[in-house]
């Protein structure tokens, strides 16, 4: 049998090692930074927290088949954005599983996640202009030191 009685010093590494390993996986796994039901155009509307958006027709979720517009409104997220979860009715959604079947696999949903933020990246406007500018007077970019 186990034994369950930590030391603070035990649980104080235990906590540190659980930590590190959800900002890990918060790194490269999709979270929702925000979810919605959209009754007008019956989708989920998800925005993650890399800026990707997407729309989810609720007929292609089978979890959510049979439930009512009122109960697809009561959306909410749970652990940090890991899951999309309607307590009233006890369905519970991870946001990477949905992700991979939506995109197809881990590999293709974490591409559309860092081609969004690409795009992004590539917006232009004053302010980015501005900060290049400024940037640019004190010499630019460091140039890439090779080793031998």
């Amino acid at each position: 049998m186990s034994n369950w009685n930590l030391d603070n010093e035990d649980f104080e590494r235990q906590y540190a090692l659980g930590v590190a390993a959800e900002k890990a996986a918060a790194d490269v796994e999709p979270r929702a930074l925000e979810a919605c039901f959209d009754a007008k155009n019956g989708v989920l509307a998800i925005a993650y927290r890399k800026g990707m958006r997407v729309e989810v027709p609720i007929q292609i979720i089978p979890e959510l088949a049979g439930l009512t517009d009122a109960q697809l409104a009561k959306i909410a997220l749970g652990a940090g954005g890991e899951s999309l979860e309607w307590a009233e009715v006890d369905v519970h959604i991870s946001v990477p599983g949905l992700t991979w079947r939506l995109f197809g696999s881990p590999d293709l949903a974490r591409q559309a996640v860092a081609e969004n933020a690409r795009r992004a990246a590539a917006t232009r406007s004053e302010a980015r202009a501005a900060a290049s500018r400024k940037n640019g007077a004190k010499g630019g970019r460091p140039k890439k030191v090779r080793s031998a």
